[in-house]
């Protein structure tokens, strides 16, 4: 090999690894072939190790998968190779290199060499979210339908079904299978004269003018630990209006949330529209004939104070229906998260 006075390699002669040093102080090029003889810097053990770095690999959580070894470890006796992971409550790794995705998050797995080639391959394992229950989200070129099932883990600990709403390609808009806690009212009288509403049904029911704070409220309270979850801000907007001309309540900003309601508009275009029966996911795990009856939309109807939301004909069927009755939580209506998250999330 040749080098020029500035470090520069103006010719290589053979195959082979080097280390090329240069002084400080008189340009001095030196050329060890011998990398265990190599000076940079602190003679820490990583410097008589050759480091393969391995470009990382996706996982969805509970996923399991082998790690392709380099050229160099593929020639070494597997008994004498060490696996290790930086952090086992996030990614596991076998003795035989079988790497498991145990909970959202980072990590790194190395496997080092024991048989004095000082040989390790690190390689950085990034945990998604969510399982890969279908191919729609392990092929990039295609879409998941709606009413796709995929379990979320929200947080450390728990993880429920959601249903695929809409699939733009990169980001997933998911609507849980179930109504998260107690049934709920849509406004009460305190949040509305708190919001600033005035328009009060026979002088103190509240009306629908000013939005669903009351079911707002509950829904961050109710997914404020969901830590897996990436925080959004959006626009809320009556998007249905009174006889589909007007707004009943003005748009305002939702900031810092997990979760928020799902629209009508959303219901009508996955198959809800008017007295057409819902998909069948959209009412998973409510009842007819007993709480949950149903749970809320974002949208209202008009200023007497209706809301829509979703509701049961019988036991087994389920439409868009209206309701005065969201000031008492007798009404049967609850809230069912809908959360959007990044297919790489």
């Amino acid at each position: 090999m040749i080098i020029s006075t500035t470090g520069k390699i103006e010719l290589a002669i053979s195959n082979g690894k080097y280390c090329i040093t240069k002084s400080y102080e008189d340009n001095d090029i030196t050329i060890e072939n011998n990398l265990n003889k190599c000076n940079i810097g602190n003679n820490d053990e990583n410097n008589n190790k050759e480091l393969i770095k391995d470009f990382g690999i996706k996982l969805h959580f509970e996923e399991q998968v082998n790690l392709k070894l380099s050229e160099e470890l593929e020639k070494i006796d597997k008994s004498k190779l060490k696996w290790t992971s930086s952090d086992s409550p996030i990614v596991s790794v076998s003795n035989n290199g079988l790497i498991t995705g145990v909970s959202p998050g980072d990590a790194k797995v190395t496997v080092e060499a024991l048989d004095g080639s000082n040989i390790k391959q690190i390689v950085d394992v990034k945990v998604l979210i969510f399982k890969a229950t279908d191919n729609c989200l392990r092929d990039e070129d295609r879409k998941c339908t709606s009413g796709t099932l995929i379990p979320v883990r929200v947080n450390k600990t728990t993880t429920y079904n959601f249903y695929v709403i809409n699939d733009t390609g990169s980001d997933l808009t998911l609507i849980m299978d179930r109504n998260l806690g107690d049934v709920i009212r849509w406004i009460t009288k305190e949040d509305y004269k708190e919001g600033g509403g005035t328009n009060f049904r026979n002088g103190t029911l509240p009306n629908a003018d000013i939005g669903p704070l009351t079911a707002l409220k509950n829904l961050e309270e109710r997914t404020r630990n969901w830590d897996n979850v990436p925080l959004m801000s959006y626009i809320l907007k009556d998007d249905m209006g009174k006889n589909n001309e007007e707004n009943i309540y003005p748009s305002f900003k939702v900031e810092n949330v997990r979760a928020r309601l799902l629209t009508y508009t959303e219901a009508k275009n996955v198959g809800c529209d008017g007295t057409a029966y819902c998909p069948k996911y959209l009412y998973d795990n409510v009842y007819g004939n007993k709480n949950p009856k149903g749970y809320w939309l974002s949208t209202a109807v008009g200023l007497s104070g209706n809301s829509y939301a979703i509701g049961f004909t019988s036991n087994t069927t389920a439409i868009i229906t209206t309701t005065v009755d969201y000031i008492s939580t007798s009404s049967g209506y609850g809230l069912r998260p809908v959360i959007t998250i990044s297919k790489d999330l």
